[in-house]
């Protein structure tokens, strides 16, 4: 059975760390490049960005609000990993 979750993270938001429009296009290519290595190692993927978890003002690290958006979101992926039906 699959058990490894390769997890894309959120995508980053202009923010006092991002600053620049090259960081937030390098991120949505990594995560492309993520979903193709998943495939590739034939395992479950995610791409948080899916779930639009809040971030906070450096437009890179998630609000408690992200936080619980990615839990409640990532549950029932890890959740059919775990116990496959």
């Amino acid at each position: 059975p699959r058990r490894l979750l390769l997890l894309a993270p959120p995508q980053m938001e202009r923010g006092v760390w991002v600053e620049r429009d090259d960081l937030i296009l390098e991120a949505r290519r990594y995560n492309l490049y993520l979903r193709a290595l998943a495939s590739e190692l034939n395992c479950a993927f995610a791409d948080a960005s899916a779930l639009r978890p809040p971030l906070a003002f450096d437009g890179v690290h998630l609000l408690p609000e992200g936080h619980e958006a990615l839990y409640e979101g990532l549950l029932p992926v890890v959740s059919a990993l775990v116990f496959p039906a």
